[in-house]
């Protein structure tokens, strides 16, 4: 089990400005989630970045998931706020239209084959006008998060990928719309946004 989810309970604050203050971008993520509506965060863990994203974006409806029943424990207890919440589910079992759809440095931890699929199972779950934001490491240059992933939070698999090759796990049913690679110390992130193709939009 991630040392993150013992710590959580001692200092959550703490974790949480280690977290989304060091070592993400949060200025650059509130770029690309909606001021207002409604976001499903998938694989969220226990919160730390929900938490942040409803702190300072009070109009904005959060949804959490994860398949840790455990983790979604100590992101109920130590990461709520009124305009979040969180669900130990899978996305397949998931219902409802979103505005946004975050993937939060959650795709490096799958397998090709199983990050298209997720990407696939949002298509239903977005809103007309909704999109996919993706937020990951860039394999150039992430060595920080493969280590901290592989000898901290003893995560597996690790499959830090290009950007190019995010855009090659896209199903047919989105489109990306927008891609950056930016770096914050210590390492390099990418972030992109997929879309349904206008054709396909109710």
């Amino acid at each position: 089990m991630p040392i993150s989810n013992y710590i959580i309970g001692w200092a959550p604050g703490a974790l949480r400005v280690y977290r989304a203050g060091l070592l993400l971008d949060l200025p650059e993520i509130l770029k690309h989630v909606p001021e207002s509506g409604s976001m499903l965060d998938v694989g969220c863990g226990t919160g730390l970045v929900a938490y942040e994203i409803a702190r300072l974006r009070h109009a904005l409806d959060i949804t959490g998931i994860d398949v840790d029943a455990k983790a979604i424990d100590r992101a109920s207890r130590f990461n709520s706020r009124p305009n979040v919440r969180y669900e130990a589910r899978r996305l397949a079992e998931m219902g409802g239209a979103f505005d946004c759809i975050s993937f939060m440095d959650l795709l490096h931890h799958v397998e090709d084959g199983d990050a298209t699929r997720l990407m696939e199972e949002c298509v239903s779950l977005l809103k007309p006008n909704g999109y996919l934001f993706v937020k990951d490491i860039d394999r150039r240059g992430g060595y920080f998060s493969y280590f901290m992933d592989r000898f901290v939070s003893f995560a597996s698999p690790i499959r830090l990928r290009s950007m190019e090759g995010l855009k090659q796990l896209t199903p047919p049913g989105l489109k990306p719309v927008f891609e950056l690679r930016k770096w914050k110390f210590p390492q390099p992130h990418l972030y992109m946004k997929l879309a349904r193709p206008k054709s396909a939009r109710a």
